[in-house]
């Protein structure tokens, strides 16, 4: 098992299709999720989510946003 955490500050929007699980907790502004094949949700400061490898996601963050995350797989996890 690979473990990464990180913090990290985006503002954008975006689709993502995760290459490992990853737990999230936000820690300054907000972001709106649509899990493609399943809900759209807003988490915002204080809030946490845990997507699993193979998920697609299409984000929507404030300019503020922020938070912290653990990625986890099998397989080395790069972050660019």
């Amino acid at each position: 098992m690979v473990s990464v955490a990180g913090a990290f500050r985006e503002s954008a929007t975006a689709t993502m299709t995760y290459p490992c699980d990853e737990f999230t907790y936000v820690t300054t502004g907000w972001i709106k999720a649509h899990v493609h094949g399943g809900e759209t949700f807003t988490l915002k400061t204080g809030d946490c989510v845990y997507f699993t490898k193979g998920h697609i996601v299409d984000f929507e963050c404030s300019e503020d946003y922020a938070n912290v995350s653990a990625l986890f797989g099998t397989e080395p996890v790069t972050i660019v």
